[in-house]
């Protein structure tokens, strides 16, 4: 397919690849032979990959976001010195967390773990990274490993309006019904 800024990972910007083509090759992933590509996700640009470790991900192509995940903005793929058996696996700060998955968007990039947290870095335009920022997170090499931040997930936002500015709600106020009745038909209640 489109190989535009090394997406697919041949150390080349050819485009179009075709299957019969003779860049249609195995892709080495790893300078350690024994580690496989186990996922795969292509994005708007980029391409990422999981490995079978489980825990190291690895992500080609455009990266004017830092969406590859290397803390900078090199795009990678497109000539034979920065295929991915080049260059370090994407440094999340997890240590040995296994990763489930990884999912690449509109020049960004999400990694979910087996706990079920998620990282996010690249394009932060309208909040997509899920982190508060809407300015790319990744571009900078301080601004990954610990110091990127795991989308919290599970908080909602704190409501803007003061609750002494809402009239409505009287929390002195008794119901209208007496403790002996039914609150739903107003009649006596019966004893047991």
């Amino acid at each position: 397919g489109n190989n535009n800024n090394g997406r697919l990972g041949l150390g080349t910007s050819t485009s179009p690849i075709l299957t019969s083509s003779p860049e249609f090759i195995g892709i080495k992933v790893d300078s350690e032979t024994t580690k496989k590509i186990k996922y795969v996700s292509a994005g708007d640009g980029h391409t990422c990959v999981l490995l079978d470790d489980d825990i190291s991900a690895k992500c080609v192509g455009e990266n004017g976001n830092g969406q590859l995940g290397q803390g900078d903005t090199t795009s990678r793929g497109n000539s034979p010195t920065n295929t991915m058996d080049t260059y370090s696996a994407i440094n999340l700060g997890t240590g040995t967390l296994k990763i489930k998955t990884i999912n690449t968007g509109n020049y960004y990039t999400c990694v979910v773990f087996e706990d079920s947290t998620i990282k996010c870095f690249g394009n932060g335009n309208l909040g997509k990274l899920g982190l508060g920022s809407i300015s790319p997170i990744g571009t900078l090499s301080s601004q990954m490993g610990n110091n990127l931040l795991f989308v919290d997930i599970f908080t909602t936002l704190a409501s803007t309006k003061s609750p002494t500015n809402n009239p409505t709600k009287n929390p002195t106020r008794k119901p209208t019904y007496k403790p002996t009745e039914n609150p739903i038909t107003n009649s006596p209640t019966k004893s047991p």
